[in-house]
């Protein structure tokens, strides 16, 4: 399996790229502002999308997407018809891109381990026994889109949401960072048909 990585400023990036090459995938990995209208084609040769965390950034709508990510959301919609998983900012960006609306939290979850519903109806869900999972963000999907259904959620909100007859999924948290139940997703996002 052929992963495109697409990573922003955070000091996850290593630790998501070495959990994905531990599951046997081949991982490209490049900047965001690296990636140019001209050669978005032959990036999607890969099997997968992965929108990676990032700090902080004021996004809340489609309307606000910086100029800057408008080459991230031209790629992702090349990506429309294969696996795409947006971790935290990544979580964010794939609920902005499907119309959800994304605003800050009333407390924010910075470097916090906390008890998280995660749904077992999705493929991405399965097995995962424990549901305790590593948070470090200021902001949340707060309303989703008609199109996409809740995957998790704590008690400061959505932290988890699946694309309906997509397999792209957003998760808020940080798998890489959750221990064995985090391996497991990711390992799940592999096996996904």
């Amino acid at each position: 399996m052929n992963y495109l990585f697409i990573y922003f400023d955070s000091p996850s990036n290593d630790k998501i790229i070495n959990k994905f090459k531990k599951l046997k995938c081949n991982v490209t990995d490049i900047y965001f502002k690296d990636i140019k209208q001209d050669n978005l084609k032959e990036l999607t040769i890969c099997d997968a999308l992965i929108l990676g965390p990032d700090r902080p950034i004021n996004l809340t709508t489609l309307n606000d997407l910086p100029k800057k990510l408008d080459i991230v959301a031209n790629l992702y919609n090349l990506y429309k018809n294969k696996k795409v998983l947006g971790i935290c900012f990544g979580c964010q960006l794939l609920g902005v891109l499907n119309k959800c609306v994304v605003d800050k939290l009333d407390t924010p979850l910075l470097k916090v381990k906390i008890k998280t519903n995660l749904s077992k109806k999705y493929k991405i869900s399965k097995n995962i026994k424990k549901d305790i999972f590593q948070y470090n963000n200021k902001r949340a999907i707060v309303k989703p889109h008609k199109n996409v259904s809740v995957l998790a959620k704590n008690e400061h909100g959505i932290m988890g949401i699946k694309i309906k007859g997509k397999k792209h999924y957003g998760l808020q948290f940080h798998p890489e960072q959750s221990g064995l139940q985090g391996f497991e997703i990711f390992e799940n996002f592999v096996n996904l048909k």
